[in-house]
């Protein structure tokens, strides 16, 4: 279920980015349909990545006790 969840925040993450920079900057219109479709890729696999570690990296902290350690992990 958490990938399907991440390639769907990695396909409206990809979109999105790819939306702001054709709007934002005027030189992003002379990116060629393959030019577009690297970053549309690279967009994907880090949206996805990101995705991931979202939903599997955590830390605890008990912050009720003075000086306790905190556990940082991967699910």
């Amino acid at each position: 279920m958490s990938n399907l969840l991440a390639l769907f925040f990695a396909t409206f993450f990809s979109g999105g980015v790819l939306y702001f920079i054709r709007t934002t900057y005027p030189s992003a219109q002379l990116l060629t349909v393959r030019g577009n479709r690297l970053v549309f890729l690279l967009l994907l696999v880090v949206g996805f990545l990101m995705a991931q570690f979202t939903f599997h990296f955590y830390i605890n902290c008990d912050l009720t006790q003075p000086n306790s350690a905190c556990q940082i992990g991967w699910k």
